[in-house]
C-alpha cells in the first residue's frame, strides 16, 4: 500500500477538495483576522483590558451561539450553510477593512467573525463522511486535522506582518 498515493487519492475527489479548500481560507481567515484585531486593539488603546474586551467578544459569541449552531448543522443542507457562512465571514473582513481603528467596532466585528464560525464548524467536519469512501476516512480527516493546526501556526505568522503594513 503506497501511503502517498492515498493522499493523493484523497484530492482526486473534487467535492472533498472543495471542502478542504474551503476550510484552508476559512481557517488561515480566522487565525489572520483574530491575531491582526487583537494587535490593532492594542495598539489604539494601549490597554490589555482592550485585548481582553475582544478575547471576551471571541468567547461571548461561543457561549450564544455554540451550543445550537450543531443543531442547525444537522436540520440544514451543510453545503448551503457553509457557503453562506464563507460569504458572511467575507463580509466581516469587509467590515474589519472599513472599521480597523475603531475599537468598538472591531469588538463588534470579532463577535460577529465567531458567532459565524459557530455555524460554520460542525457544519464542516461532518460533512467529510458524506463526501469520500469509508477507506479514504482516515487520509480526509488528517488533511483536516493538518489544516486546523498548520493554519493557526501559518496565520499567526502572517497577521503580524499584515497588520504592520
Amino acid at each position: 500500500m503506497n501511503v502517498l498515493a492515498d493522499y493523493f487519492g484523497v484530492l482526486k475527489n473534487v467535492n472533498f477538495t472543495k471542502l478542504w479548500i474551503s476550510q484552508i481560507c476559512s481557517q488561515l481567515t480566522n487565525f489572520i483576522l483574530s491575531f491582526a484585531i487583537l494587535i490593532k486593539a492594542f495598539r489604539l488603546t494601549d490597554s490589555s483590558l482592550s485585548v481582553s474586551i475582544i478575547l471576551v467578544s471571541f468567547g461571548l459569541a461561543t457561549v450564544f451561539f455554540g451550543a445550537f449552531a450543531g443543531v442547525y448543522a444537522d436540520r440544514f443542507d451543510r453545503k448551503w450553510i457553509l457557503t453562506i457562512i464563507n460569504f458572511a465571514q467575507a463580509g466581516t473582513v469587509g467590515l474589519y477593512l472599513v472599521f480597523e481603528n475603531n475599537f468598538w467596532a472591531l469588538a463588534l466585528i470579532t463577535f460577529l467573525y465567531s458567532a459565524f464560525n459557530q455555524f460554520y464548524l460542525p457544519a464542516e467536519a461532518p460533512s467529510i463522511p458524506d463526501l469520500v469512501p469509508k477507506h479514504q476516512l482516515l487520509v480526509a480527516n488528517s488533511y483536516f486535522s493538518l489544516t486546523a493546526n498548520g493554519s493557526m501556526l501559518v496565520g499567526f505568522a502572517l497577521a503580524g506582518p499584515l497588520v504592520a503594513m
